[in-house]
């Protein structure tokens, strides 16, 4: 992609923003501007499409399943395209390792990690995280509403995001159910950390397969940013995400899904980031956790 396309106004869908091409060990992968986060290209898109990749190296059949991915963020690539390598571990009867290096103009970007299963484990046992209990969704074609209108009272509706906020917003619905807002939040109770979330949409009809549980994970702005006053940002060092529920190859039906975000210390200038995520109807799909690190913007 050459620079004027990349910095098009056109928009692109997420299974567009999340393709991979190539084949062996090579795969190759466009970063588009209607997917960035704020300031920079967003970290949980740039996961999915390391996931995307080693799916496609090693399991185009479906028979194993993505149970962990792990993130380290060195850099981040700018918009056109970028080179993925894939370097096979071990595949085994249960469970396979593989390792990713995401790259663009000979530089690393980003060291990836991935452990996948069989589908069939045997279970002893079975239990999980029980949803919050929240409002439901609103249906897809709900309306939108202005954040103050939401506030007041409006969760049967869909926010209706500002122009400014970050271009992967715009590709989302968003109803809140956990929070006040970035910058908006009361000051934290270190007994309680600070939290946000709610309930998530493409805004086009997508399955939820796994490269979007991957994108959701990292969907909504980092909580330890609500209590704060001053331009604050929160780019994320490493991100892991564990894929608890059963997501078939080809994903589950377009629904809405809970995110919910929890931040439990903020030290040395670095800060966690616990996220599950529900579907609609409770069962558990992911977890996730990041190390953020939190400096002030210099304006």
């Amino acid at each position: 992609m050459d620079e004027a396309n990349a910095n098009s106004p056109g928009v692109i869908d997420f299974a567009t923003a999340s393709r991979v091409t190539g084949g062996d060990r090579h795969f190759t992968a466009e970063v588009h501007p209607s997917w960035d986060g704020p300031l920079t290209t967003h970290g949980g898109l740039l996961q999915a499409i390391a996931l995307n990749v080693i799916e496609a190296a090693i399991n185009s059949d479906g028979a194993f399943q993505p149970r962990s991915i792990t993130c380290h963020y060195l850099r981040p690539p700018t918009h056109g395209s970028v080179d993925i390598f894939v370097d096979p571990q071990r595949r085994g009867r249960r469970f396979a390792s593989t390792r990713a290096t995401m790259s663009q103009g000979g530089k690393p970007c980003i060291s990836v990690l991935a452990t996948h299963s069989n589908r069939e484990l045997s279970e002893i046992d079975s239990w999980q995280l029980e949803a919050p209990a929240v409002a439901p969704p609103p249906s897809r074609s709900a309306e939108k509403v202005t954040p103050e209108d939401f506030i007041a009272g409006r969760q049967d509706a869909w926010i209706e995001l500002p122009a400014e906020a970050p271009a992967f917003f715009q590709r989302m619905l968003f109803s809140a159910r956990f929070g006040h807002g970035i910058f908006r939040g009361p000051p934290v109770e270190p007994a309680k950390g600070t939290g946000n979330g709610g309930w998530i949409m493409s805004e086009t009809p997508h399955p939820i397969d796994a490269a979007w549980v991957a994108f959701v994970v990292d969907a909504l702005w980092p909580s330890v940013l609500e209590p704060m006053r001053q331009p604050t940002m929160a780019p994320t060092l490493d991100l892991t995400t564990h894929f608890r529920g059963q997501i078939p190859k080809q994903g589950l039906p377009d629904q809405p899904l809970l995110v919910h975000n929890r931040t439990r210390a903020l030290l040395g200038g670095l800060a966690d980031s616990d996220s599950w995520v529900f579907t609609a109807d409770g069962t558990l799909l992911a977890q996730a956790r990041q190390l953020q690190l939190v400096a002030p913007i210099e304006v």
